[in-house]
């Protein structure tokens, strides 16, 4: 399920907490870790002296990177050094080396507004792949015994609940579906099935409160959350267009105030 995790260069502090947990959870995954050199298309506009700058940056986050892999018990690590457009290079190798999951750790701003690069929110826009958000109050957890996962019964959201149910195996634990629309009873009982399927133990919980607040509270006895990032309108068919708009307003709640990882799945 999940074999190869990809890490992006990053002097996020938060990087720390994220590699350890995540290497605790997959000890025997396939890590890699990419470092771009973010540059624009015109890249003759910048001399040589503020290139070899940005490389000596994303060097020095990488080797600390690699030092906390070691910590952790994980002593091959695969790294990899370009030089372009940082999520176009990104999701580029993501394809080539057929990864399952990349990592985006996040923080949150004095005013409590989200941190998130304008590399982390391209490759959100684009990527075809799970990505692992490693939200700003989330601390360390050796195991994972229940998987949240929010859905409003959508096509997406159910690739969201199979993806649930596939990691719980994986993982060893239990998944709680907060369905949070009225009807639907397909949705419930085609859950039911591929659960028993992977033998997984499976819990229904419905609301109607279709709000963070309602998520954040059944995060509380949660251990990690599985949710898509796919939603209906026109701000999400312009996320290429505008990366800002990959996230919405009830996603962005959640991964500020989640005191655990969110996984968003395509």
């Amino acid at each position: 399920m999940i074999n190869r995790i990809l890490f992006i260069a990053t002097t996020n502090p938060r990087i720390r907490d994220a590699i350890h947990t995540i290497t605790s959870w997959f000890p025997f995954a396939e890590y890699h870790i990419i470092e771009v050199v973010k540059t624009p298309a015109a890249v003759t506009t910048y001399n040589d002296m503020y290139i070899r700058e940005l490389e000596r940056i994303a060097d020095k986050a990488m080797n600390e990177m690699v030092k906390e892999f070691y910590k952790h018990g994980i002593d091959d690590v695969t790294t990899y050094k370009t030089l372009g457009i940082s999520h176009k290079e990104i999701l580029k190798y993501a394809r080539e080396k057929a990864i399952d999951m990349i990592v985006i750790p996040t923080t949150l701003l004095r005013k409590h507004e989200l941190r998130l690069s304008s590399t982390a929110r391209g490759v959100i826009a684009r990527s075809t792949i799970p990505l692992f958000i490693y939200t700003p109050k989330a601390y360390f957890r050796e195991s994972v015994r229940v998987i949240l996962n929010p859905t409003t019964c959508t096509r997406a959201g159910f690739v969201a609940t199979v993806f649930s149910i596939k990691l719980a195996k994986q993982l060893h634990a239990k998944v709680k579906i907060l369905k949070m629309v009225e009807g639907h009873e397909w949705y419930v009982e085609d859950a039911k099935d591929i659960a028993k399927k992977f033998e997984v133990n499976v819990e229904i919980m419905e609301t109607t409160e279709r709000t963070p607040e309602k998520i954040l509270e059944m995060a509380e006895d949660s251990d990690l959350i599985v949710a898509t990032r796919a939603r209906p309108g026109i701000a999400y068919k312009l996320r290429y267009i505008v990366p800002s708009w990959s996230i919405g307003r009830l996603e962005e709640e959640v991964i500020k105030g989640a005191p655990v990882p969110l996984i968003l799945t395509p």
